[in-house]
């Protein structure tokens, strides 16, 4: 993946994580431990990360980051609109500038809050066609958000979708073999000091 080093992305993304994760706070009051527990796998497989051939435009910046699970982390400059399509091709996140839109209306909305993909509500499912009904999140360039594909161990690689400045764009999302440890181990024994305090005494 791309190593990115322009101060507006680092600033950038360590803002969007933090929202991420008050937004999903807030919202869920609970979060089920076998989600988490899935979470703690999905890199049996090899890693999930941004293609090194993916091609984004200027002043974006895309990668997989490591939380308590995969999720990905979109940087802009503040000057770009882009959306963000579920796996149902419809649109979920919406970047305007420096506004931070969410189509409550979505399932790729509901499904991106949890590492497993979080539930969709019953009226959804019932009409997922409903009219979108975006609301505004809060003032910032980035966003990070859960992916259910990212932790599905057996699926080597996907695109994810997404419009910037009118223009769609496919981001091939491929598995990676973790780099080998390299080195060696040292042990460290430390000698404690004999406890004299306590004996015990078994009796038969």
């Amino acid at each position: 993946m791309p190593v990115v080093k322009s101060n507006w992305v680092k600033k950038t993304l360590g803002a969007c994580l933090a929202f991420s994760f008050s937004t999903l706070l807030i919202s869920s009051p609970f979060v089920s431990t076998t989600v988490l527990a899935h979470a703690e796998h999905g890199s049996e497989g090899g890693i999930p990360t941004v293609s090194a051939k993916a091609k984004l435009p200027k002043g974006l910046s895309l990668q997989v980051v490591k939380t308590n699970a995969y999720q990905f982390a979109l940087a802009t400059d503040g000057q770009q609109r882009v959306e963000i399509l579920g796996e149902d091709k419809r649109a979920f996140l919406r970047f305007d500038r420096d506004k931070l839109y969410a189509d409550l209306n979505a399932t790729g909305w509901h499904r991106s809050r949890q590492p497993g993909g979080g539930p969709i509500p019953e009226r959804l499912k019932d009409n997922p066609k409903l009219k979108p009904n975006w609301v505004l999140l809060d003032k910032q360039p980035g966003y990070g958000w859960y992916d259910p594909r990212l932790i599905k161990e057996d699926l080597a690689h996907f695109n994810l979708a997404m419009v910037a400045n009118g223009k769609p764009i496919s981001v091939r999302i491929e598995r990676i073999e973790a780099e080998p440890m390299t080195g060696y181990w040292r042990p460290l024994l430390v000698n404690e000091p004999e406890f004299t305090g306590l004996n015990a005494w078994c009796l038969g």
